[in-house]
Formats: structure tokens, C-alpha cells, sequence
């Protein structure tokens, strides 16, 4: 059975910035992109695995192996000192697959933003994420398609050791990697939620100056 929650998923980074009151010019602007991806940690030849012949076959945590997807409805902000949030965009909706090498979807394409240091990054979401039948997890064959509860209506707080910096006039590309190998599990599937605790552990952050080569833009995607 497919189940859907509404979460609140909070990454705190290390520092914290002043907000500025003041309206700002265009000259004070930096431009901000976010993608997201979920690249597994190791990789292994797939040999003949249907029904993902097209798709990397992975060995992550345990001897497990997996594909899914992340699905729901995903809205980002971020703050330079976890009170006065800006929002990135509008909420968007997502249908990602999951421990697919290389593949970052764009889900905030250049939206301007008050330059600065930024020390958290919130996502709001609500959504599930499915393991596909066939998949092995903790030594068991998944006989039939499952769905769990994406952060388990928990909010999430995750710190970076270095904040993010926008710079006016330049842009930036945050690289959001949901790292499912971390928090994918028997336990977690068999009791149908992913604990916050896990999410947090697992999930990584990182700034670029240009977007990743693999970025796909949601504008070219049929969600």
C-alpha cells in the first residue's frame, strides 16, 4: 500500500549570517539552482537483472540491492540564520528514481536570492518512497513492490561543517544527494517509515560553482 506524509525536513548547516531588512537591488542578487540526485555508493557489473537491463545494478550496505523511487511534493527555502527564510520557487512535484548513477534532476532553476552566507537549507515535502519487487534487501528478495513513509512525520535537522556562500551577480548550484543506501533497510521497510534519524545521517549537501553535467531539467521531464 502506498502511503504519503506531509514532512518537514530541516538541514542545518554550521554558521549562522545576519538577515538583511533592507530591499535589495539586482546588484545584490546572486542566482541559485538546486538538483537532486540519489547516486548509490558502490557499484557492481549488473549482468542480466530485469527489469532494470537499462539501469546500473548497485551493491550498497549489507548486500543489498535495490531500485525505487522517491515520489511527493517537495517546496526548498533557505536562511543564513534559521529565522527569516527565503523560498526557493514554487512546491514542485517529483517522481525520481532512486540508485541511478549519474542522474540529477533540476528542481530550482536560477532563482535570484539575497547574496550571502547561508548556514541551513529547509525542504518541505510530502511524500513516499516505493522499493521495487525483485529488489534484495538484507539478504530477502522483495516479492512484491513496497512503500514507505518518507522521514516518518519527524522534522530533520542536518549540519554541514561549511555553509554555502551567493555571491551577487554569480551563480550557484546546490547538489542535494539523498543517499537512499543510508537509510533503505529491513528494519525501515518493514515498519513502513524512514526514522528522521536515518535521513539525517545519510543526506549531503554540496555547492557548485556550474550544474552538474547529468542535470536534467524538470521542464524536460513528464513528472
Amino acid at each position: 500500500m502506498k502511503t504519503a506524509v506531509i514532512t518537514t525536513l530541516a538541514l542545518a548547516f554550521s554558521a549562522s549570517a545576519c538577515s538583511d531588512a533592507a530591499p535589495l537591488g539586482v546588484d545584490e542578487l546572486g542566482s541559485l539552482s538546486v538538483v537532486l540526485s540519489d547516486n548509490p555508493s558502490t557499484k557492481v557489473a549488473a549482468g542480466s537483472f530485469p527489469p532494470w537491463a537499462s539501469l546500473v545494478h548497485h551493491k550498497v550496505f549489507a548486500q543489498n540491492y535495490f531500485h525505487g523511487s522517491f515520489k511527493g511534493s517537495h517546496r526548498i527555502e533557505i536562511s543564513k540564520n534559521g529565522r527569516d527564510w527565503v523560498t526557493l520557487g514554487s512546491a514542485i512535484s517529483l517522481d525520481m528514481a532512486l540508485q541511478v548513477e549519474g542522474e540529477a534532476i533540476e528542481v530550482v532553476t536560477e532563482v535570484g536570492v539575497p547574496a550571502g552566507t547561508y548556514s541551513y537549507l529547509r525542504l518541505h515535502t510530502t511524500s513516499s518512497v516505493t522499493v521495487a519487487a525483485g529488489s534484495e534487501i538484507g539478504g530477502e528478495t522483495l516479492a512484491a513492490e513496497t512503500s514507505v513513509v518518507v522521514g516518518a512525520g519527524a522534522p530533520i535537522e542536518s549540519r554541514l561543517s561549511t555553509p554555502f556562500v551567493v555571491v551577487a551577480g554569480a551563480p550557484l548550484t546546490l547538489s542535494i544527494d539523498l543517499n537512499a543506501e543510508g537509510w533503505i533497510s529491513e528494519e525501515n521497510l518493514q515498519s513502513g517509515q524512514i526514522p528522521a534519524t536515518d535521513i539525517e545521517a545519510a543526506i549531503a549537501v554540496t555547492p557548485h560553482v556550474a550544474a552538474p553535467a547529468s542535470v536534467v531539467s524538470m521542464r524536460e521531464r513528464s513528472i
